[in-house]
């Protein structure tokens, strides 16, 4: 029996490689299908620390220490960069790759471990494997397959009950991508009504072990920033999120394009510097318009859900150069479905591709929600609660900001999870 799961855990590994590693052919190695306007944010940090050994970006003619992006990826690409500071940036695109493909393994493990059969664990990591948004998104230096990993590493521990493990993993995983700062706050009293409902010994000591590992490294980066005259914060990023969903709510307001709305609310909190903080505005300015910021939300919801980077696709396998991210809106004034119909009179086969992709993810939500209230059932909602924290936390934080598909990656792992234990209710089969 052990050895049936070996050899189905290196199939799905094998299998979710294959895929990455067709498509990164198919791209090719251009290195304009590489990069993005994010990343030379990780980088040139990452090129400064390996030159000059200190975490920080160069301001007009000098180095300064970097306080926008946190060091995660940028440590990750220092394997990848020579001591002439250039990055090889086909190898970043290939350890991603496989990086992936071992994300794959590890939800199959998980789901494994979890619902105690093959065929559901072979259905979540294979389903993972063959996620296009996941593969396509190997090509960019960006920090979302890394990041991903962790998630996955995180979900493979406390399913595991390697609690402080996990712990662990989400303060690194924060230096990776902040979004997941406060997600440790999320996950904790979740883990503490697991605990007690498991009876298990000092709950509270667990809980306090818990935050303490998972939330001093953060703190110690906070006081980096505010002794380097940055701020007591871990990334200035996090208020640049609140503005940004101010000018969504501007742009919604008002129907204005999203670049006029961002010049207005940057101009109106200039303006009110005086009394407030640039993220005090925003919050003041987001609780006034909650209703917009609520339609937002719910429009975003199905944005989130169903993106599908079919246009990446257009632009990196096709090349299509009218889906270059440099020249397309920010904010696509198109609805969902205008861009969907766009697209297929450009591309019939990508059209199609859409289609069956939309099919796959309809597919994967319905098993989702078996899968949930199976778990919950099977081993309380507690523990489903813990294991399904990352979809419901990074769905709350992505909404009403930027609900593109590459923002849903850190879900998958649990919802794919979800998903196989959805077909094991379909299709039940013995115990492994």
């Amino acid at each position: 029996e052990i050895m049936k799961s070996r050899n189905i855990f290196w199939v799905v590994v094998g299998t979710a490689f294959c895929v990455r590693a067709l498509l990164l052919l198919l791209i090719g190695s251009n290195s304009a299908y590489a990069f993005t306007s994010d990343s030379s944010g990780y980088t040139i940090p990452a090129q400064n620390l390996r030159q000059h050994g200190t975490f920080a970006t160069l301001v007009k003619g000098r180095l300064i220490p970097e306080n926008y992006r946190t060091p995660g990826y940028p440590v990750y690409l220092l394997a990848f960069i020579s001591r002439d500071g250039r990055l090889r940036y086909r190898a970043v695109q290939w350890s991603q790759a496989i990086l992936n493909a071992m994300s794959a393994g590890l939800i199959y493990l998980a789901a494994l471990t979890y619902w105690q059969d093959r065929r559901a664990a072979l259905a979540a990591g294979m389903g993972f494997a063959l996620d296009f948004v996941n593969a396509i998104h190997c090509i960019f230096v960006l920090t979302d397959i890394l990041f991903v990993f962790m998630m996955a590493c995180v979900l493979y521990c406390l399913i595991n009950h390697r609690e402080y493990w996990a712990g662990l993993i989400c303060a690194g995983a924060a230096f990776v991508r902040p979004i997941g700062l406060y997600y440790p706050f999320f996950l904790a009293p979740l883990l503490y009504l697991m605990w007690v409902k498991r009876k298990e010994q000092f709950p509270v000591r667990k809980l306090t072990i818990f935050l303490a590992i998972s939330t001093l490294p953060m703190l110690a980066w906070m006081g980096r920033n505010a002794y380097s005259g940055g701020g007591w914060t871990f990334s200035s990023l996090t208020e640049a999120n609140l503005t940004v969903r101010a000018a969504l709510v501007k742009m919604e307001m008002n129907q204005i394009p999203y670049d006029d709305a961002m010049e207005a609310v940057q101009k109106e909190s200039r303006e009110s510097m005086g009394a407030h903080s640039a993220g005090q505005w925003d919050t003041q300015y987001l609780l006034i318009h909650w209703k917009d910021l609520l339609k937002i939300m719910l429009k975003g919801t199905v944005k989130f859900l169903s993106g599908n980077s079919v246009k990446v696709a257009a632009w990196t396998i096709l090349k299509d150069n009218y889906y270059d991210p440099a020249t397309l809106p920010t904010y696509s004034p198109l609805s969902p479905m205008a861009q969907a119909r766009e697209l297929a009179r450009r591309h019939r086969s990508l059209g199609i591709g859409l289609a069956l992709y939309l099919i796959f993810l309809g597919f994967t939500y319905l098993l989702f929600l078996m899968g949930f209230w199976a778990a919950g059932k099977q081993t309380g909602w507690q523990t489903a609660l813990v294991l399904g924290s990352s979809i419901l936390y990074f769905t709350l934080l992505t909404i009403g900001v930027d609900a593109q598909a590459r923002y849903r990656l850190p879900i998958m792992p649990a919802l794919f999870l979800f998903a196989g234990g959805g077909l094991k209710t379909l299709w039940p089969t013995e115990d492994v």
